[in-house]
């Protein structure tokens, strides 16, 4: 028997969350009544190139049940924090994850588990948030999981800040840590660990540290600091045939103080997930905003499933107390439809306290009018800062996040304003996308395509009401960096998550080319190539030889039975074909099935057509099918009513509810009910993702939802055959088809799904 763990409430303590406060123990937990499965051995690599890191976490799960239990790892990450891959071990050999369609995953992880093998999912809950399913842990034993993660550092008085939380709560069996440093030519300094030492290696520049303990218990993070580059840089890096570039620009770090316009728009959340917001620290954040007004009024709106009707609150020297008393009160429940509500054309600009998580409604964020701005601003601890840096800094605004500890920090921003990017372009480039358009701490990043071995980057930067143009160039010898083109992937990411309903086709393309977990993605590790095949996934590359050959063998779904339903169709088009090139009359619909004891409906005389021109065309006459006699009811066909014209919905052979009517059933005619009986089959229907998103994109989206996915399927097996047939009399006697035929042709339009 097998039992499912719940979710595991600290891997806060092994990933970077900034608003962790509390120390937390790293479990598995199962049901009730189980013991928890614990982490048993922690292995940690770092690398760090300049200003990005990425590290992965080698954990070693210990389940000390008598049962299998399937263990669930819920963590949040950083907003600078990406997970690139993940890996689990099978067979005593670690197996990396792949790229699925999210769906997809949950449906093959659900049915792989009840057989009782090895699944692994990994996937994207709301916002930076990731839930990690890992089937089985074996009774007594362990399951060994690798997630690897990469972050951007953050410039600190000259120097790069990488920092690993290593507070576990219990003790490790076996911990080892391994930090490696590229590109610095100082020795880096390290800061809570004070066995870890740095030593210079072999490569110019490059630094290691290692450090390995049994027993291992920390207090506090590690953090590790080196020298930043004070001027621009470019990095390159050529991935699945593109060459990507990553820069960076150090900007300055000064900022003025901003006006304040008169009236001000506050949104204020107040669905469910607002509780775990910190408020207080909120409120310190208005204090000073209103202190600094002075005189004006503040529009408040709350929002949850649906908006509130919009209150008037007047700030009077600074004074804000009836406003914040109604603050106070707010009682969060509901769900959270963020972008239901519409901007008032006297508001200077908007304030919106939310942790982003929007779960009601897919409207589009309402768009403000010229001069108006929205500062976003965050105080959880697990928020979706992808979509609410995009809605602010599409408006000129910008996301400030709110530390509870020091919230006059965050106040301090968001009444000033420093360097930002208002525009960018360049030559021998494309797809250029920044990190934010406010630099973090004085660091611009911003990345794109290269056309070529090299080109230009030209930014226009501005502050106080002056703009500036930065030119940066991109060499063809630029060093390579490891993650330029992930991090590309990332912030494009980030830019598209922001209305994931409109984007859902470009952010599923993203996910899974570059192997990373999405509103659209996850990443999965099944147990043999056998699995990969039956439900068409692409294995990792050391398997993808044995999946290609079983494939191209007839193995897994479609492989016989593709070319089985190929020829079938082929046989009934080209059998449709011969029908239309026929020259026996056509208007006239053929004789309805024979029904035991059925009295047939009168047919309209045949009206003959005209003789085909070209009489090779002309074939035999079809032996007429002799019919069946009624056979009994079948069990999944049902009798349906139409009310309305029975003698038409027969003959045209649809009933009411639009569905086939394949037979009329005698002697259930009324015509003093006006009623008329007969069995139908459901009509099939198309249930591909794409299909059901285009059905319930209302008809001012569905064109873009098209667009959006179209490029998904630009290589996939699904074609059509058009074939033009010329109204009678137009076809030349050498079989050609004049000019002016084409407002009378017929087109048939055969699309084959394979």
């Amino acid at each position: 028997m097998r039992y499912r763990g719940s979710r595991l409430l600290a891997a806060a303590g092994l990933f970077c969350v900034v608003h962790v406060a509390t120390a937390a123990t790293s479990l598995m937990q199962t049901i009730a009544g189980e013991t928890p499965i614990g982490l048993q051995s922690l292995q940690i690599k770092s690398e760090i190139s300049g200003s990005t890191a990425e590290t992965t976490l080698h954990m070693v799960f210990h389940n000390p049940n008598r049962r299998a239990l399937e263990g669930n790892l819920q963590f949040p990450l950083a907003p600078n924090q990406q997970i690139v891959g993940f890996a689990l071990d099978i067979g005593g050999k670690m197996r990396a994850a792949v790229p699925v369609e999210k769906s997809k995953g949950r449906e093959v992880f659900e049915a792989i588990e009840r057989r009782g093998v090895d699944p692994a999912l990994l996937e994207a809950t709301q916002g930076n948030n990731f839930k990690l399913r890992v089937f089985p842990v074996p009774a007594g034993g362990t399951r060994v999981v690798d997630v690897t993660y990469s972050e951007t550092l953050a410039p600190r008085r000259g120097e790069w800040a990488y920092r690993l939380p290593l507070d576990f709560g219990d003790e490790l069996d076996n911990f080892s840590l391994d930090v490696k440093v590229d590109g610095t030519g100082s020795t880096p300094k390290a800061e809570g660990l004070r066995d870890l030492v740095f030593e210079k290696g072999d490569a110019s520049g490059t630094f290691a540290a290692h450090l390995a303990q049994r027993h291992f218990r920390s207090a506090g993070p590690l953090d590790i600091r080196l020298r930043a580059e004070s001027k621009p840089r470019a990095y390159v890096q050529e991935f699945h045939g593109s060459r990507y570039f990553l820069a960076e620009v150090p900007v300055s770090t000064a900022r003025h103080e901003r006006s304040l316009p008169h009236v001000v728009g506050l949104l204020w959340d107040s669905s469910g997930s607002g509780a775990s917001r910190r408020v207080d620290a909120e409120l310190a954040v208005l204090d000073a905003y209103f202190a600094k007004m002075g005189e004006g009024e503040v529009r408040l709106t709350r929002l949850r499933d649906r908006p509130e009707a919009v209150k008037s609150f007047p700030v009077s020297g600074g004074d804000w107390s009836a406003l914040r008393r109604e603050l106070e009160q707010t009682a969060f429940d509901g769900a959270s439809a963020l972008s239901d509500w519409k901007p008032e054309p006297g508001v200077g600009e908007y304030l919106l306290f939310s942790d982003g998580l929007q779960n009601y409604g897919d409207d589009a964020f309402p768009a403000l009018a010229e001069g108006q701005r929205l500062y976003a601003l965050d105080s959880a601890a697990s928020a979706d800062t992808a979509r609410l840096t995009a809605w602010a800094e599409r408006d000129g605004g910008r996301l400030i996040r709110i530390d509870q500890q020091a919230p006059a920090s965050a106040a301090r921003e968001l009444l000033s304003e420093g360097v930002h990017l208002v525009g960018m372009h360049g030559d021998g480039t494309s797809a250029l996308v920044a990190e934010t358009t406010f630099p973090a701490q004085g660091l611009l990043r911003v990345a794109g395509k290269l056309s070529g071995n090299e080109g230009m980057l030209h930014l226009t930067l501005a502050q106080d009401g002056s703009t500036a143009q930065l030119d940066l160039a991109l060499p063809q010898d630029a060093p390579n960096h490891p993650l330029a083109a992930y991090d590309w992937a990332a912030y494009r990411l980030r830019e598209l998550e922001a209305e994931p309903d409109a984007r859902r086709g470009e952010i599923r393309r993203l996910g899974q080319d570059f192997g990373m977990p999405s509103s659209e993605t996850s990443l999965i590790v099944l147990e043999t190539v056998q699995d990969y095949l039956r439900y068409d996934i692409a294995p990792p590359q050391e398997y993808r030889a044995e999946f290609d050959r079983l494939r191209a063998a007839g193995f897994g779904p479609g492989g016989t039975e593709r070319r089985t339903q190929i020829d079938r169709l082929a046989a009934a088009f080209r059998e449709r074909q011969q029908w239309w090139l026929h020259s026996f009359p056509k208007n006239v619909e053929p004789p309805p099935y024979a029904v035991q004891g059925a009295v047939a409906a009168p047919q309209p005389p045949a009206v003959p057509l005209s003789p085909s021109p070209s009489p090779q065309f002309a074939l035999a006459a079809p032996v007429p099918m002799e019919m069946p006699k009624a056979a009994a009811p079948v069990p999944d066909a049902r009798v349906v009513v139409s009310d309305a014209q029975p003698d038409l919905a027969a003959r045209e052979g649809f009933n009411r509810s639009g569905e086939v009517s394949r037979m009329e059933i005698a002697g259930t005619s009324s015509a003093k009910e006006g009623r008329h009986a007969g069995i139908a089959l459901k009509r099939w229907s198309a249930n591909s993702p794409y299909i059901t998103r285009m059905k319930s994109a209302g008809a001012d989206k569905v064109y873009a939802a098209y667009l959006d996915e179209k490029p998904s399927y630009a290589n996939s097996s699904t074609s059509f055959f058009v074939l033009l047939l010329p109204s009678p009399g137009k076809l030349h006697p050498d079989n050609t088809i004049s000019d002016k035929t084409s407002t009378t042709s017929i087109y048939l339009i055969f699309f084959i799904i394979l």
